[in-house]
């Protein structure tokens, strides 16, 4: 038995356009000279590439501010927060 078709909703386009910009914040340091790779954003990558993205997202949301995460993220990604944590 063939399921219903899925109609895409723009929540759907709202949830891609998150987790591709969190993926983005988390994989280039907007300085041109590479990825940063603290600790801290490997493991943050290895959730987003793994099951744990919504711990990610939680992350994002309650527990990092853009003024103290520039050090053990790197400086685009904690940019990146003032987009991503009100989400």
């Amino acid at each position: 038995m063939l399921s219903p078709p899925y109609l895409n909703s723009p929540i759907d386009d709202l949830q891609s356009f998150y987790y591709t910009t969190q993926w983005a914040a988390a994989s280039n340091d907007g300085a041109g000279e590479g990825r940063y790779n603290g600790i801290e954003i490997q493991e943050f990558r290895e959730m987003i590439a793994g099951d744990k993205r919504e711990r990610a997202s939680s992350l994002v949301r309650d527990d990092l501010l853009p003024a103290t995460a520039g050090v053990e993220y790197g400086p685009f990604f904690a940019q990146s927060l003032a987009l991503l944590s009100p989400w």
